[in-house]
């Protein structure tokens, strides 16, 4: 089916229709309002997490012996996708000095300890696994409220951005619930860090609900009191607490015996033979600098990394922040 939004460039373009069952009279509200409904798929990106890709683009090699693979979305569990993550610097590709340069030496070097003929498998086992857990934990949800003979649907809060790259929507997911039964709820992403099988993403500013805010400006930490701002959101602090405790406990992608060995973000650069391109904040320090893109690898645990857009950094510089390169 057709996407019903898809971006080109920077621009936002989709499809819709007359909402069914109604004419065009009944369907047309006033001189400048139709009721609609999306005419293709749409899909939802959970905002704050990150879990290991099914399937990608296969990178453009200019020695891709088939010719034609080079773009189009392949499994990870694929042959070709596993000849090249064990090896995406090998000197076969023309590139590879000029792409590792790019990346600096200590990138490099600290992505090499993670790729072998096994990276590939073990990205793609564990997102069959991730894929599975979250199907589970909605099934029980639509089960629920069938028990209930109550509709099920999902509710949506977006936070700053609305829609990403591929057209999807990007927001965090629950179930539709009534006030008594948001006591205690989470979104299905923080469910998902607590099961240990996604990795935390936070990519300022979009941090609702994690870190509630109001506008582009007032999202900003102040950087004098920088521990005190991360540190006040409950929300924000239980969601990393969630992958401190499923690393303490070997779970999902922490489990010893299938530890995720590329991460989620790193297979994506890596196919597209391009770089890290978000600044990161480490949130277990005091008085964060903005780190360069290249270097979001020296802060050791995940949930201590707040990503920040390039587009966002003279915002943050404004405020104080010094940028580390």
């Amino acid at each position: 089916m057709d996407k019903a939004l898809f971006k080109v460039g920077n621009l936002v373009r989709g499809f819709a229709k007359i909402l069914e069952g109604s004419s065009v009279k009944q369907g047309i509200h006033d001189g400048d309002t139709v009721s609609v409904v999306v005419d293709g798929s749409s899909s939802i990106r959970f905002l704050g997490v990150d879990t290991p890709e099914v399937s990608f683009g296969y990178p453009k090699l200019d020695n891709d012996p088939d010719g034609g693979d080079g773009g189009k979305w392949l499994s990870i569990s694929n042959e070709k996708f596993q000849k090249y993550l064990a090896k995406p610097f090998d000197s076969q590709h023309s590139d590879s000095q000029k792409y590792k340069d790019a990346l600096g030496s200590k990138l490099v070097s600290y992505l090499e300890d993670k790729l072998n003929a096994n990276t590939a498998k073990n990205h793609h086992d564990l997102a069959m696994k991730a894929q599975r857990k979250l199907e589970r934990i909605v099934e029980a949800d639509v089960q629920e409220r069938e028990n209930q003979n109550m509709k099920f649907r999902f509710f949506m809060a977006f936070a700053f951005e609305i829609l990403d790259r591929y057209g999807r929507f990007l927001c965090y997911l629950d179930r539709d619930n009534n006030p008594q039964e948001r006591q205690g709820r989470i979104s299905y992403s923080e469910r998902m860090l607590e099961t240990g099988f996604a990795a935390p993403y936070f990519i300022w500013p979009n941090l609702n609900p994690f870190m509630k805010s109001g506008s582009i400006v007032e999202a900003v930490p102040d950087i004098n009191n920088f521990q005190e701002t991360i540190n006040k959101s409950k929300r924000l602090c239980d969601a990393r607490n969630f992958v401190k405790k499923a690393r303490d406990l070997k779970i999902g992608i922490f489990n010893k015996s299938t530890l995720l060995l590329l991460s989620l973000f790193e297979l994506r650069y890596l196919a597209r033979r391009g770089l890290p391109d978000r600044y990161v904040l480490d949130m277990s320090v005091a008085k964060p600098k903005l780190i360069s893109p290249v270097r979001y690898h020296e802060i050791k645990n995940i949930e201590d990394r707040l990503f920040i857009p390039e587009e966002y950094a003279p915002l943050f510089k404004e405020h104080g922040y010094e940028v580390e390169l």
